[in-house]
C-alpha cells in the first residue's frame, strides 16, 4: 500500500453531540488508485478515533473525529499513533502525532 500521510492537524472544529463532542483531526492523504479503501486509526493512551476513506486517486482530505480521555484538559497536548490500514490488512509503519486538545464551543 502506497498511502502516505501528507499532513495531520488538530482543528478547533467539533462533531458529535453537546454531551459527547469530538474534536476534528484534519488529515491530507496521498494515495494511488490501486490502494483501495483505507481505514485511518488514531490510537493513544488519552485519545482515539477512526475514519473510513473510500478508494480514490491523488490527495484526499479526511476529517477524523477524536475522543479524548476525561482527564485531558483544553490546551493539553497528547501523543498518539496514526495508522493506515488498507483492505489487504497491510499496515504501514505507525506515524506519531502530537495533538492539542481545545475546548468545544
Amino acid at each position: 500500500m502506497a498511502v502516505q500521510t501528507k499532513s495531520a492537524e488538530a482543528t478547533e472544529l467539533f462533531v458529535g453531540t453537546e454531551a459527547e463532542p469530538r474534536q476534528v483531526l484534519r488529515l491530507v492523504l496521498r494515495r494511488a488508485v490501486t490502494d483501495g479503501a483505507v481505514t485511518v486509526s488514531l490510537l493513544g493512551e488519552l485519545v482515539r478515533g477512526n475514519a473510513a476513506v473510500r478508494a480514490g486517486d491523488g490527495e484526499t482530505l479526511v476529517e477524523l473525529p477524536m475522543a479524548f480521555d476525561e482527564a485531558v484538559v483544553p490546551g493539553q497536548s497528547v501523543l498518539a499513533g496514526l495508522r493506515l490500514l488498507g483492505g489487504d490488512d497491510e499496515t504501514p509503519a505507525e506515524q506519531p502525532v502530537s495533538i492539542a486538545a481545545v475546548e468545544p464551543g
